[in-house]
């Protein structure tokens, strides 16, 4: 199984954070979302999670998110 997965900007620095922080799709392996988090919040487990719950909330054909670094 093989689909697009875009995140627009606007979402994705509201989830990320606006400290200059970003979202990134790396690669999508069929329900599988690989994703990468930018910015001084990368590393802060509550964005970490906040994103992969949006994620998974706004794409229900998402299984998993991957964050990579």
């Amino acid at each position: 199984m093989s689909w697009a997965c875009p995140v627009p900007r606007p979402r994705a620095r509201r989830v990320a954070g606006t400290g200059g922080g970003g979202l990134e799709l790396v690669a999508n392996d069929g329900p599988i979302v690989k994703v990468r988090i930018s910015g001084p919040a990368a590393s802060v487990m509550t964005v970490r999670v906040a994103v992969t719950q949006k994620l998974r909330e706004k794409f229900p054909a998402i299984a998993a998110v991957q964050l990579v670094n």
